[in-house]
């Protein structure tokens, strides 16, 4: 990449995961992260994904996860039956924990893949190295998968 303005040149690189669906376990894609501008509406196409995880820390944490191969529930309406509980971690310990909460799958016409994301603000937290965990639990299937990624504010 090159910077227009300055003409510096540098890169950056994610690995990714690619998910063995063949399975049909409950599985995560990568957790995807990007930065929002404190009193933006919401995520945008100025907001690229970020790949070095580094956030100003006046801005808010989005973060994307693909769930795939949730149980439906063939006893009342197909919809799997999901919870979802966001952790951040630094030096191994949890220090922001959301109580898990219900999923809603109504209306979504791919049930194999179903998008979860949310937002937080990062202004709470000192600078430093961290670690974002989503774990999401199928309760049809009594199964529970997680994703973790390391971030660090500026």
């Amino acid at each position: 990449v090159r910077d227009e303005k300055s003409g510096r040149v540098g890169s950056a690189a994610q690995w990714i995961e690619i998910p063995d669906l063949s399975s049909k376990k409950l599985t995560l894609s990568s957790l995807l992260l990007r930065p929002i501008r404190k009193g933006a509406a919401g995520p945008t196409t100025e907001a690229p994904f970020s790949v070095d995880h580094h956030f100003p820390k006046t801005s808010q944490l989005n973060f994307f996860v693909l769930i795939y191969n949730a149980s439906p529930n063939i006893t009342r309406t197909p919809n799997p039956n999901l919870t979802a509980q966001v952790e951040v971690f630094r030096n191994g310990k949890s220090i922001v924990s959301t109580p898990a909460r219900m999923l809603t799958t109504t209306g979504m016409a791919d049930l194999q893949r179903i998008p979860y994301g949310g937002q937080f603000p990062l202004e709470s937290l000192p600078g430093g190295r961290y670690e974002l965990q989503v774990t999401i639990v199928d309760q049809l299937a009594k199964t529970t998968v997680l994703q973790r990624v390391p971030f660090l504010i500026d």
